[in-house]
């Protein structure tokens, strides 16, 4: 197993950590025991998640009646060895992809402060694809998200729609919400404090690269951030 791991630390519910079984298995490489670090399963081959380390932590989080703990998340590689351009392209990457078992959940509050969105979207920005493939005319716009922002409103955020983070999306070692930024603006506008995340994985660029890539790749993220 190669492992590849987030490039942010989430915030994630302590009762979520708390219930993921430990890793028995050993491992190739050394992991810090002072911090939390969970392993992504794989929910096509029905693989769960586990807690790799930091039980102790955790522990300690739920007898003090902590609501969240911070986490890093490790993921096994699913890109050959070496190979960067699947990490690159989006076409390359889809091949490997695949999700966690599990459903967490976090502030979104949490996820705004993290500057992992690739979009800001409100109800003037809400799906203006400039894409004649996906191009909504203004009323057909409103309506669609009109319609999300009172379901959420009526029924809160549901576990069964998670925001999705990439993790290491971006040149193979930036984390970014895939998919969910309509959600993620409406929720913010609702003022919700919860709601379900799942996190998916694909490749990790050699750490080597890292010092390269990872100003590339949060350059990337504010430009589009800026259109």
């Amino acid at each position: 197993m190669r492992l590849g791991f987030s490039s942010e630390v989430y915030p994630l519910e302590t009762a979520d950590i708390a219930a993921l079984p430990d890793f028995k298995e050993k491992l190739n490489v050394t992991l810090p025991q002072d911090k939390i670090i969970v392993l992504l399963g794989d929910d096509k081959k029905g693989t769960d998640d586990y807690l790799l380390t930091g039980r102790d932590l955790v522990t300690k989080a739920v007898e003090q009646g902590q609501d969240k703990v911070k986490v890093r998340l490790a993921f096994d590689v699913r890109t050959p060895c070496f190979d960067i351009f699947s990490t690159m392209i989006k076409k390359k990457r889809e091949k490997y992809e695949s999700f966690c078992r599990r459903i967490y959940h976090i502030d979104p509050h949490d996820i705004r402060r993290m500057n992992i969105e690739r979009n800001f979207k409100t109800k003037e920005t809400a799906y203006n694809n400039t894409k004649k493939r996906w191009y909504l005319p203004q009323e057909e716009r409103d309506k669609k998200y009109n319609k999300l922002l009172n379901s959420i409103k009526t029924h809160g955020y549901r576990d069964d729609c998670p925001i999705e983070i990439m993790l290491c999306r971006s040149f193979g070692v930036q984390d970014t919400v895939h998919q969910g930024h309509h959600r993620m603006g409406i929720v913010l506008e609702c003022g919700l404090t919860r709601i379900s995340v799942k996190f998916k994985a694909a490749g990790y660029t050699p750490k080597f690269l890292h010092w390269l890539l990872k100003p590339l790749a949060r350059h990337k993220l504010q430009s589009k951030l800026k259109k």
